[in-house]
């Protein structure tokens, strides 16, 4: 769904701008390709009708979308790429250090682009959290025995606020109500500093001063420790 939205975004652009049009799109996919990650390669290489998939020293997955009737319907052509010498896969600790980096840079700057985030603290009353993914598609009742049910990543569920949203990074949405969160920008992110459920206020980190341009927050599984 939100690669649907983000592709007719795109097309809309190419259809408005020759330049964009004849120069193509060159999409930057994550590095998550088995499981649920191949099904979103899938998605993205059907939304955006990608020509050409470039597979990088991974015979597995470049087996695997050759084989691919999605693929074949789109007549996508799927091309190996060598991986260059000397290149290094990084493990998933020096991938956690660079994304903690890549926060950290995003609220603080960097050493030649230093920036100065905002401390505040909000009433739990301003603010509705959300995330995505927190519902089933349908009770276990109405599903055949033995089959369970399955979680629905186009649904958002309210969540309660507590001390589980501290070090918490919350995306700021421009819905104006719950169903819209899925279809539009964000404003920005903010980083949860400290949750007092005592006195229902939350201590955030924003990246400018003033109030939030919108109530609505979007949780996400990443945590981040700002030291």
């Amino acid at each position: 769904r939100i690669c649907g939205k983000l592709a007719d975004a795109v097309q809309k652009r190419c259809q408005r701008n020759a330049s964009a049009r004849h120069s193509g799109v060159i999409i930057n996919t994550s590095g998550w390709i088995d499981g649920v990650g191949q099904q979103l390669l899938l998605e993205i290489s059907k939304s955006f009708k990608a020509d050409v998939v470039l597979v990088i020293d991974h015979e597995k997955l470049l087996s695997d979308l050759k084989n691919s009737e999605e693929i074949k319907e789109m007549g996508t052509t799927v091309i190996k790429l060598d991986k260059s010498g000397g290149v290094v896969a990084r493990n998933a600790e020096r991938r956690s250090e660079l994304r903690a980096a890549r926060i950290r840079s995003y609220f603080y700057g960097s050493v030649n682009n230093k920036l100065s985030p905002h401390e505040k603290v909000i009433s739990f009353k301003e603010v509705l959290v959300y995330r995505m993914g927190g519902a089933t598609r349908a009770p276990a009742s109405t599903l055949p025995l033995g089959q369970k049910p399955m979680l629905d990543p186009n649904r958002v569920m309210k969540v309660g606020i507590t001390e589980r949203l501290k070090n918490a990074v919350l995306a700021v949405s421009f819905a104006k109500k719950p169903e819209e969160i899925l279809e539009v920008n964000i404003a920005g992110l903010i980083y949860v500093k400290d949750v007092d459920t005592k006195k229902q206020k939350l201590t955030i980190l924003a990246p400018s001063a003033g109030n939030l341009p919108h109530s609505f927050l979007l949780l996400g599984s990443i945590q981040w420790y700002d030291s």
